[in-house]
């Protein structure tokens, strides 16, 4: 008898579970498939206009930002299924079906490329010492005479290079970073001397110097 009661129980146990799963399976038949939809901003220049296409056949959407000068033409992937833009604010939304992490950082890193030709970086550079001058080519390259024997050479070919006194120059560029890498190559040809004070620093660089020996102040 304790073994018929005790495959009853099982049965029963069985059935009831069976019962919940097919409950389970059903509600989630039922249930439409929820699609996570997002928008990705995206800052356009004030002097910049701009022409959204369509094509009916793939469904693909090509933005054309444009200038008396500049053209920027970008095609959009299949699954954006909406654009919306503000002309106030300048700013182009755009409504992606999935969103993954690498399209955020593509239009993140495009934001920053149409930012480029309208904000240019420069980096200003002051050098100190007797006997110390840069000559300067029609090719922007600069040969400072730094106390060395031999010539030295700097190379700025994506950026420009302006004196603005005998002993500042200041390196424009497109953007920050290429002016911030030939500033700090500069720089390192000839750094600045704590005690002396003779070298190159950065244009706002605070630079503490240091004391002598005792005997040369008496």
């Amino acid at each position: 008898m304790a073994m018929l009661t005790t495959y009853k129980k099982s049965s029963r146990l069985l059935k009831s579970r069976q019962c919940k799963f097919t409950k389970k399976v059903l509600l989630r038949r039922a249930k439409p498939m929820r699609v996570s939809s997002t928008y990705i901003k995206l800052y356009v220049p004030q002097s910049l206009k701009l022409i959204v296409r369509h094509k009916n056949t793939f469904n693909e959407y090509t933005v054309v930002a444009y200038n008396n000068s500049l053209i920027f033409s970008l095609a959009l992937p299949s699954n954006a299924c909406n654009l919306l833009f503000d002309k106030n604010t300048k700013v182009l939304s755009i409504k992606f079906l999935l969103v993954s992490s690498y399209l955020k950082l593509y239009f993140s890193r495009l934001g920053e490329l149409l930012k480029v030709p309208f904000r240019l970086g420069f980096t200003r550079v002051k050098f100190k010492g007797k006997g110390y001058y840069i000559y300067k080519s029609v090719r922007n390259t600069l040969s400072p005479q730094f106390g060395y024997s031999h010539r030295l050479y700097v190379y700025s070919t994506f950026s420009k290079v302006k004196f603005t006194s005998k002993s500042s120059l200041i390196f424009f560029g497109l953007t920050t970073n290429l002016t911030r890498q030939i500033s700090l190559f500069f720089k390192s040809l000839r750094p600045i001397n704590l005690f002396t004070g003779r070298g190159i620093r950065l244009s706002r660089q605070v630079i503490y110097s240091k004391p002598g020996k005792i005997s040369s102040y008496r």
